[in-house]
């Protein structure tokens, strides 16, 4: 459970209490009403004294790490030895299909299609010349702008924005990864107390986690020891919102580890199977709250416990039950499933158990 930071003794030092202390010191039988000389003189003294209690206030909860943010986030961080992780580009292929012997620049923009007025078109350029052999070209492209959103699935590229002759089109065959945002000051902050709490040393559990996820585009990781018998090592990554970790990026975080880990440890870095687990129950619900005024609350505290489990960690209905209970209006559920199951849903060491659907009556 998260430590409540205590409110400082800070909060009741307004400029009114500040100025009735200030009266009650001074001599009785002068005139202390408003608009007086006295209240004239006292007034902008207590303003200014209780601004210094704020600042107080705000000091001390910039001290905590569970409370700080931006640059004093940053400097609380640089204690521990972290830094900030920069935004990325994501970076993968696509194929160019047209006629043969055609070239395609390096520089070359493709982009993914808009759908709707919300949309925000995802643009890459290529970083390598191609020429067209038997109708197609796989060349290398990465985003143009540093961002998770960079990181699309097979397909999504369908758009060539440079004109070149002799083009029909273009894809990708594979998702493109390694796309992540600037650090926020949460993923920081979460990255910061596994640091601080953590038991750190020549090759913990701890250790590999914390080293993969000081790689930019790492959101996620877990370690399984000794996977694969003694010495071995099993350490599982994923990007933002669980997009597998592949190509240039899976190569980076393995040379980060092998840069670091004990000597005779012989590592495997790969993403987990994600499992996906569809939740179901009937609920009975205070008088008056229909099912459908808590779905999102129970999608979120569900979800909540989905993502504190890591891999080959086994998803346990009564979590599931006690999430669904601390949702304010539910009085109980039954017939609570797990894909389909009254039980407990086995997850194999290499695996990630993500949330499904919740279907809720």
């Amino acid at each position: 459970m998260p430590i409540v930071i205590p409110e400082p003794p800070f909060s009741e030092e307004t400029a009114d209490a500040i100025r009735l202390r200030m009266f009650d010191s001074m001599v009785s039988d002068l005139d202390i009403a408003e608009g007086s000389m006295a209240w004239n003189l006292i007034s902008p003294a207590a303003i200014e004294v209780a601004a210094l209690y704020a600042a107080m206030s705000l000091g001390v909860q910039l001290s905590f790490l569970q409370e700080t943010y931006g640059k004093y986030l940053d400097a609380r961080a640089e204690e521990h030895g972290a830094t900030r992780l920069p935004a990325s580009f994501a970076v993968g292929s696509v194929v160019f299909t047209g006629d043969d012997d055609s070239v395609i620049p390096a520089g070359t923009l493709v982009a993914t299609t808009v759908l709707s007025s919300s949309d925000v078109p995802q643009v890459f350029t290529t970083l390598e010349e191609g020429i067209i052999l038997y109708g197609e070209a796989e060349v290398l492209v990465r985003a143009t702008t540093a961002t998770a959103a960079g990181n699309v699935p097979v397909g999504a590229i369908d758009r060539v924005l440079s004109t070149i002759v002799g083009i029909d089109g273009v894809s990708n065959p594979l998702p493109l990864t390694g796309g992540s945002d600037l650090e926020s000051d949460d993923a920081l902050r979460e990255r910061v107390l596994i640091i601080v709490s953590s038991v750190r040393g020549a090759g913990t559990e701890d250790d590999y986690v914390i080293w993969a996820r000081e790689v930019p585009g790492i959101a996620w990781a877990s370690c399984v020891p000794l996977a694969d018998g003694p010495g071995t090592v099993l350490l599982l990554v994923l990007g933002p919102n669980n997009v597998l970790v592949t190509g240039d990026l899976l190569d980076t975080v393995i040379a980060y580890i092998e840069a670091r880990r004990p000597i005779g440890a012989d590592v495997t870095v790969q993403s987990p199977t994600l499992v996906t687990v569809d939740v179901s129950a009937n609920l009975t619900m205070e008088s008056g709250i229909p099912e459908s005024a808590v779905q999102s609350l129970v999608e979120e505290e569900v979800g909540a416990y989905f993502a504190s489990l890591g891999a080959g960690d086994d998803v346990r209905i009564n979590e599931v039950g006690a999430a669904i209970l601390s949702v304010a209006g539910v009085l109980d559920y039954a017939s609570l499933q797990l894909e389909g199951a009254g039980t407990n849903f086995a997850v194999a060491d290499d695996e990630l158990g993500i949330l499904g659907t919740v279907a809720l009556s």
